[in-house]
Parts: C-alpha cells; sequence; structure tokens
C-alpha cells in the first residue's frame, strides 16, 4: 500500500509541477505582447482636461497641472480664447508643441453643443 501512495504521489507531484510550468509559459506569452510605455510625450496630452495652476489670458502664459499615464505633468499654457483663466478653472488641452500646451475653456465646449 505504501507503493501505491508513493506513486499516486509522485504522479500528483508531476501534474502540479506541469500545470504550473505551463501557467508560467502563459504568463510570459501575455507579457511579450504587452507594451509597457511610461514616458509621457506631447501627443498623450491632447484631449486631456487640466487645472490652472498660474492664471493667464490671450496675452499672456500661464502654467496647467494634468495626470496622464500616472504622472502629475505641470506644462506652460496658452490660449486663442478671449478669456481669463483663474487659478482652478479646468481647461482642455486641444494641441501640445514646443513644450507648451495650447488650452480652450470647459465652458467653451459646453457653449458648442
Amino acid at each position: 500500500m505504501s507503493n501505491q501512495t508513493l506513486i499516486i504521489a509522485l504522479i500528483i507531484v508531476g501534474i502540479g509541477i506541469f500545470l504550473g510550468a505551463v501557467i508560467v509559459l502563459l504568463i510570459a506569452l501575455q507579457r511579450r505582447q504587452k507594451v509597457v510605455d511610461s514616458l509621457v510625450s506631447l501627443n498623450n496630452l491632447v484631449g486631456i482636461f487640466a487645472i490652472v495652476e498660474i492664471p493667464f489670458d490671450q496675452t499672456s502664459r500661464g502654467k496647467v497641472r494634468l495626470t496622464t499615464k500616472g504622472t502629475m505633468v505641470d506644462l506652460l499654457a496658452v490660449t486663442e480664447e478671449n478669456k481669463t483663466f483663474n487659478k482652478g478653472d479646468r481647461v482642455l488641452v486641444v494641441e501640445a508643441r514646443n513644450n507648451k500646451v495650447w488650452v480652450v475653456s470647459e465652458d467653451s465646449l459646453n457653449r458648442s453643443q
């Protein structure tokens, strides 16, 4: 009877090792297909809402703060809108270039609908 128990135990251990190896292989294949990129580029910022940190208007630059890819980013902001943006205002990034973002007010989005 102890021989049978030993054989059954070896079979169970072998099945466990085999299934563990299959799971590790499947995880490795899945991770190989994923592209991990935490680098924040200016193209990732268009279409994201930001909060004004330093007030600005059409004739001056200010600063906005936004979060993308789990990273908080502060950027220079400009606008072509004839409006003064105050600290705490919510704005939408419509263009990003030369380390600046062009924004429009959330109010202008609501009016255009």
